[in-house]
């Protein structure tokens, strides 16, 4: 064979192989979806799609991951086999429609994996915007102050207008079950309807024991969310699309399609999901959200932290509060222990930020 037969049967193959993604190698029987889905979730809570049009190609992070990565090598090997051809050799039209339609392809996977999919994370982080972090979203208040009916204020201003928030209140532990619904369904495409085990999110998710009490804070707190509405300025997000919670069985979520959309004007910011699961929730969980979305920590006003965490407390009060959650902090060594409030103004550093 010569050299120009060989490089024509390898560009060939390449269009035979390229016109032949994974998804389209084998069918997929329903017990490999299943397993696929599983591969994706929650190592401790089970979330599994029950939605009639659910397709693990599509609708599952990893096997759209798989596409891609697939279709990048194709693309390499395009390249490659480009590079090689003889100097002031034209390219083939098919095989040039063939770069084309691929590259295509590649954007397309690319495209999908940041308008349908939460940014990823592992299954021991919880993951949040800054913009709902430095905000009193999910406030700091106490059991024993009365929960407001209904809220509206805003949340952040936009190049284009403003973030604003309409709903309930919300508190620190409404965010750490918004939080691990969006770690529970972080590799299923957002709008998936899964079921789950409410003992196991109670136990897992939250850290704490099942009862009938723990069941129904946890069903308030969804119901919450899914009462919850951020506005930006030309469409809205429900933190929880749809909820179904009978009285036996498992119960079934959803995430708004646009959920993703809370993740693209603001930087991500990843917590240690034991951590924040353990650590007492009020003052110091938003502390340590507040903490994790700064690069760098500068002396602080303790009344800007009190407003910004929308604490009711006094200045004196949340003072005290607040160098109780910064010991706890630095304990856990997220702080460098040299912290002191002077002043009214905190001085502290991460314990990874230098001087």
């Amino acid at each position: 064979m010569s050299s120009k037969e060989a490089r024509l049967s390898a560009l060939s193959s390449l269009l035979e192989a390229s016109s032949t993604p994974p998804s389209k190698q084998a069918t997929r029987t329903q017990s490999e979806i299943k397993e696929v889905a599983k591969d994706t979730i929650h190592n401790m809570i089970e979330a599994v799609p029950i939605e009639p049009g659910f397709d693990a190609a599509r609708d599952v992070r990893i096997s759209v991951l798989r596409e891609l990565r697939w279709h990048r090598s194709v693309q390499r090997d395009f390249g490659r086999e480009k590079k090689a051809l003889p100097q002031g050799q034209a390219v083939d039209r098919v095989f040039a429609m063939q770069i084309t339609r691929n590259s295509d392809t590649v954007m397309e996977y690319e495209d999908q994996l940041k308008r349908d999919f939460i940014p990823q994370h592992s299954a021991s982080q919880f993951i949040s915007s800054q913009q709902l972090i430095m905000s009193r979203l999910f406030n700091v208040r106490g059991p024993a102050e009365r929960r407001a009916e209904y809220e509206m204020f805003t949340v952040s201003e936009l190049a284009d207008g403003s973030l604003r928030f309409r709903g309930p209140e919300l508190r620190q532990q409404d965010g750490l079950v918004f939080m691990s619904l969006l770690n529970m369904l972080r590799d299923f495409k957002a709008q998936t309807l899964v079921s789950f085990r409410p003992a196991d999110f109670c136990v897992a998710a939250l850290g704490s024991s099942y009862s009938g009490q723990a069941r129904e804070r946890l069903r308030q707190s969804i119901l919450r969310l899914q009462s919850s509405v951020l506005e930006f300025p030309k469409f809205s997000v429900q933190l929880a699309q749809r909820f179904d919670y009978p009285n036996e069985g498992p119960w079934r979520v959803a995430l708004d399609k646009n959920i993703v959309a809370l993740f693209r004007n603001s930087r991500e910011v990843w917590l240690d999901a034991t951590l924040a699961r353990k650590i007492p929730h009020g003052v110091c969980s938003w502390l340590y959200a507040y903490v994790e979305a700064q690069h760098r920590l500068i002396p602080t006003s303790a009344e800007y932290l009190r407003k910004l965490s929308g604490s009711l407390a006094t200045p004196d009060s949340y003072e005290r509060s607040l160098r109780q959650a910064l010991g706890q902090l630095a304990s856990a060594q997220i702080l460098d222990p040299g912290w002191s409030v002077k002043n009214g103004k905190v001085h502290w550093r991460k314990r990874t930020q230098t001087p």
